[in-house]
């Protein structure tokens, strides 16, 4: 049985089982909204005939959106459906899906508090749109750097090397998720102090957070940074284009390429304790090294911190009048022109290209210096970078927003 087929008998469990099934009788998008709840189930279960391959089982944060090719189906379920699809391919995987889920598991690191992570909604912010984002910032375009770099006919290829890249990337979640749960308790050292304050500060601004999901909703921008500035150690996680034929992968090798043949690659800087040197991390080790204290957590990008009444205030707020609702040509929109219009203040934007390439020319210039000295000034360079990708998050939130 394909994966498809297997797809579509769980979604019927899902549509005649609680508690998804209450899900699904609530769904009214689209020819939805017009049906009573009895009629949603027999609809749903209708349109499992029109799945077909070249649909997205979820399109993370596009799903639902009419650019994309996702399901017209409740999100709930594509969530579950999505997590089923691609964290199993073998018994291993298999059996690290059913320890996740069972009703004893415990993760193996300390928690702060027992949390309730894969509810459809976490799965969804949390896991499924990250992964999404994580795998298309990898691929690209069939013209971008990756797909030219590693496939020999990108418009045959790039789809089944995007499905392996979705396979080991939610495997490897499942795993991160096994080991350090959702809530993982952070030890009160000095290397952890930051991002203790920093989870504590998110805390009390009312937008609380925990450690995995900080690094979790990190991982697209960290890959993209990989790709930009380090683009032959990001696709040494999958196989060379030499062994890309016009449709698969050469497979009569001594270490066939299968689907565990496809990672995704973060480069990031990692301290021993004295030196710090650019490490090629798969995401498991990439949150094994943070865990371990090895990754600074100015490292790692996140959103700043802002207060609920911070965000009240920056919000735009529409002005009453007395014309009642409107746009452009009714008498309401005299309130517009009552008072002149303050200008907006452009706020300066930073040459990230220019100061990354002054940053490999110090990094470069750094060989010949003492090892005191040259530690001093990779730690400053890291500091820079972590600054850089602070800056370019906030950049894609602010455009993300509009």
């Amino acid at each position: 049985m394909d994966q498809l087929e297997l797809t579509k008998k769980e979604a019927v469990l899902l549509l005649n089982n609680p508690p998804t099934n209450f899900e699904a009788r609530k769904y009214t998008r689209g020819i939805y909204s017009k049906l009573n709840e009895d009629a949603r189930i027999p609809a749903l279960t209708k349109s499992l005939e029109s799945w077909t391959t070249g649909k997205e089982l979820h399109a993370g944060r596009l799903q639902g959106d009419s650019s994309s090719k996702s399901l017209d189906f409740p999100d709930p379920l594509l969530c579950i459906l999505f997590i089923l699809r691609y964290a199993i391919t073998d018994l291993l995987s298999l059996h690290n899906m059913k320890t996740l889920l069972s009703a004893d598991f415990t993760p193996r690191f300390p928690q702060y508090t027992v949390k309730q992570f894969y509810t459809p909604d976490w799965l969804r912010t949390h896991f499924i749109n990250n992964m999404v984002d994580v795998v298309d910032v990898f691929m690209g375009k069939s013209t971008g750097p990756v797909q030219s770099s590693t496939l020999s006919a990108p418009p045959n290829t790039s789809a089944r090397m995007r499905m392996a890249l979705l396979h080991t990337t939610t495997k490897a979640i499942i795993q991160v998720l096994l080991k350090y749960g959702c809530n993982p308790k952070l030890p009160p050292t000095a290397d952890f102090q930051n991002f203790i304050q920093y989870l504590k500060d998110r805390s009390a601004s009312k937008n609380p957070t925990t450690a995995v999901e900080v690094i979790l909703n990190a991982l697209p921008l960290l890959v993209q940074s990989t790709v930009t500035n380090n683009l032959e150690t990001s696709i040494a996680g999958v196989p060379q284009k030499d062994h890309c034929l016009t449709m698969h992968w050469i497979t009569d090798r001594i270490l066939p390429i299968t689907v565990d043949s496809f990672h995704i690659i973060i480069c990031a800087n990692v301290s021993n304790g004295i030196l710090i040197s650019k490490t090629a991390l798969r995401i498991t080790e990439y949150f094994d090294k943070v865990f371990e204290g090895n990754i600074l957590f100015s490292e790692i990008p996140k959103p700043p911190i802002q207060t609920s009444a911070e965000a009240t205030s920056q919000s735009p707020k529409r002005k009453q009048t007395s014309g009642g609702g409107g746009g452009g040509g009714g008498g309401g929109g005299s309130s517009s022109l009552s008072s002149p219009k303050k200008k907006t203040k452009l706020e300066p934007q930073l040459d990230t290209t220019t100061i990354e390439r002054n940053l490999k020319s110090i990094e470069e210039a750094t060989g010949d210096l003492p090892s005191q000295a040259k530690t001093s000034v990779t730690r400053a360079i890291t500091e820079i970078r972590a600054i850089l990708v602070q800056y370019i998050s906030s950049k894609q939130t602010d455009t993300n927003a509009v």
